[in-house]
């Protein structure tokens, strides 16, 4: 028997043989689980994936809030520690720009 006909044999047989015989199941099982995830572990994967991006997400959340406070912090220190508001009104000798208090 050619190669090619074994292959079509076995695409022929090999569903039936699988459904009435649970040994050949479960060899077939075993071989296939060195190289794909049974569906158990499909389904893991998937119900995990929406909580690794909801982290990823807040951690970028995080970074980009730190990255912003830092940033104003910088922009106060070239200030002396003073923000820009305050630095206004010391400018204007403790007076609100229409000439109060």
């Amino acid at each position: 028997m050619e190669n090619q006909q074994l292959v079509q044999l076995i695409r022929q047989e090999l569903p039936g043989i699988l459904q009435r015989d649970r040994k050949m199941r479960e060899w077939v099982l075993r071989l296939t689980r060195e190289r794909y995830a049974d569906k158990d572990e499909t389904e893991s994967r998937f119900d995990r994936l929406p909580e690794e991006l909801c982290r990823g997400r807040e951690e970028s959340t995080r970074k980009w809030e730190e990255k912003t406070t830092l940033g104003w912090r910088a922009s106060y220190a070239s200030f002396g520690n003073k923000s820009p508001a305050k630095e206004r009104h010391e400018r204007l000798g403790g007076r609100d720009g229409n000439g109060s208090l």
